[in-house]
């Protein structure tokens, strides 16, 4: 799957599907989120196992949690700060591989 992916979805969905793509990467390096956990608690485990940028992971997660429980406006400049900062903690996670 590539980042191209989110292109054509409006910005809510993009960036809850970004979180998610994440979500899955993690699980893939062996890190899936516990089923108890929250996104905040899920992203301090991972970030003290993992050498990822911390302020990619934790703007997308906070981007997620806006788009997911909140019904603020998402809009195209949060939509690409999302799939940017997915961009970045894959490639930290390639790079330290």
């Amino acid at each position: 799957e590539t980042l191209d992916d989110f292109e054509h979805d409006e910005p809510r969905r993009a960036v809850i599907r970004a979180y998610s793509r994440m979500e899955s990467v993690l699980a893939a390096y062996g890190f899936g989120r516990l089923p108890h956990e929250a996104p905040l608690e899920y992203l301090a485990r991972v970030l003290r196992e993992l050498n990822v940028r911390a302020e990619a992971a934790h703007a997308l997660t906070e981007l997620f949690e806006l788009a997911k429980f909140s019904t603020h406006d998402i809009d195209a400049a949060m939509k690409a700060e999302a799939i940017e900062a997915l961009a970045t903690v894959r490639d930290d996670l390639k790079a330290a591989a």
